[in-house]
């Protein structure tokens, strides 16, 4: 028997460690996991790579079934189910160590330039607390690439995926970290998509 009544759609996003692909093969802590489950229920399901925002805005929209790896928040919540979370994950501050202005110190959330990247849960905290943010990147290739052309004073990013973005650039060593909070991840699936499959 069939425990879904249609075949499952997940959308994710290329966000190593958790999923992207290695030389062309989907993979990643949370892809393979995701993957597994669906398999062991032997269920029809499809896992395709958009940009973030889109796979937030389709699942609203009932295109698809749900979206992976994300954390919990009120939007998300309006339209979307969560799952038991499956993967850690910390908010975590970016920063040079030389910057005038770092997490901690008074005038930081007036005074220095800081961002997440667009649709991520961690950049809508920042602009509902008035921090001061000058440019939005789409992704998190671009969010490391305006950081590391000086434009933001700092960032905030998942602690569990930064290293593989930094890659070889030889400041890496100037950048000193900060936990903000912790934030688990997993799957938000369409409300009406659970009504159908209430299994």
């Amino acid at each position: 028997e069939q425990i879904f009544a249609e075949k499952v759609i997940l959308l994710t996003q290329e966000r190593p460690p958790f999923t992207y692909h290695m030389k062309g093969v989907p993979t990643g802590v949370g892809y393979d996991m995701v993957s597994c489950v669906l398999d062991k229920m032997k269920v029809d399901y499809e896992i395709r790579f958009v940009p973030w925002k889109r796979a937030q805005y389709q699942v609203e929209k009932g295109k698809a079934s749900g979206f992976f790896a994300g954390s919990k928040n009120s939007k998300r919540d309006t339209y979307a189910i969560m799952s038991n979370p499956f993967i850690k994950q910390n908010w975590t501050w970016y920063y040079l160590k030389d910057a005038e202005y770092k997490p901690g110190h008074p005038r930081f959330q007036k005074m220095a330039n800081v961002a997440s990247y667009l649709g991520a849960n961690m950049q809508k905290h920042l602009e509902g607390r008035g921090y001061n943010i000058p440019i939005v990147p789409k992704g998190p290739s671009e969010l490391i690439e305006v950081f590391k052309l000086g434009r933001l004073d700092a960032f905030m990013f998942n602690d569990r995926s930064i290293d593989s973005l930094f890659g070889d650039w030889p400041n890496r060593h100037l950048v000193k970290k900060s936990v903000y909070r912790s934030k688990p991840l997993g799957v938000y699936f369409n409300k009406n998509f659970v009504l159908r499959n209430p299994k």
